[in-house]
């Protein structure tokens, strides 16, 4: 019998502006289950606005009964406000 790995999933962001843009970059943090998950990542007018993170564990266990909840937040956003 083989051994069971848990599967994959992906999560793409992108940022939209209302209006003119003002910045010429920003940082968005992934988190996992309500934690930062590795380092802050770049969106700009380069890779338009946007990034996906690949190869996120949907469990980290095969004995994990809920699945993992991923968030992306705006370095600086608290409550859905940049400041």
């Amino acid at each position: 019998m083989g051994v069971l790995t848990p599967g994959t999933t992906q999560l793409k962001v992108s940022k939209t502006w209302a209006g003119e843009v003002t910045e010429t970059e920003v940082q968005v943090q992934l988190y996992k289950n309500g934690e930062p998950e590795g380092s802050a990542v770049a969106l700009n007018e380069e890779n338009g606005w946007t990034h996906t993170f690949e190869q996120l564990p949907v469990v980290d266990t095969i004995q994990q009964a809920q699945g993992n909840v991923y968030e992306i937040k705006e370095v600086g956003e608290a409550d859905g406000i940049i400041t």
